[in-house]
């Protein structure tokens, strides 16, 4: 999606397109899941800086997260149960003898913060 400044318009142009696949052995898809995964979090750790995993307890992070068990690792919680995945967190943390990095954000900090995850949910 872009908006054109200059004459207010906006286009929509869809930039990639999926092959349609069917993988009809299981042990076949769970081995190209895992390659593609790998791939996926091998090519974003290229970096000139430390790497480490902001954990949320998604499944998504959760993902990561055990591909990525020597890394440090990170998780904002709160007080406030709404929006506290603490639960999940812990149980990654056990799970995969994860070392995680616990961030409590105190007031007058927490509530934006709380503000912009509700926003990105």
């Amino acid at each position: 999606m872009s908006f054109n400044l200059n004459n207010q318009k906006l286009s929509i142009k869809k930039w990639y397109h999926f092959k349609k696949r069917v993988i009809n052995d299981l042990e076949k898809a769970i081995e190209e899941f895992d390659y593609l995964i790998r791939d996926a979090i091998k090519i974003r750790l290229r970096s000139d800086v430390e790497v480490v995993n902001m954990l949320s307890g998604g499944i998504d992070s959760s993902i990561i997260g055990y591909f990525l068990k020597a890394y440090k690792h990170y998780s904002v919680v709160f007080e406030e149960k709404d929006v506290d995945e603490s639960n999940y967190i812990k149980l990654l943390e056990n799970k995969f003898d994860l070392k995680i990095n616990y961030i409590r954000p105190s007031p007058p900090n927490r509530k934006d913060l709380l503000d912009l995850f509700k926003t990105q949910e």
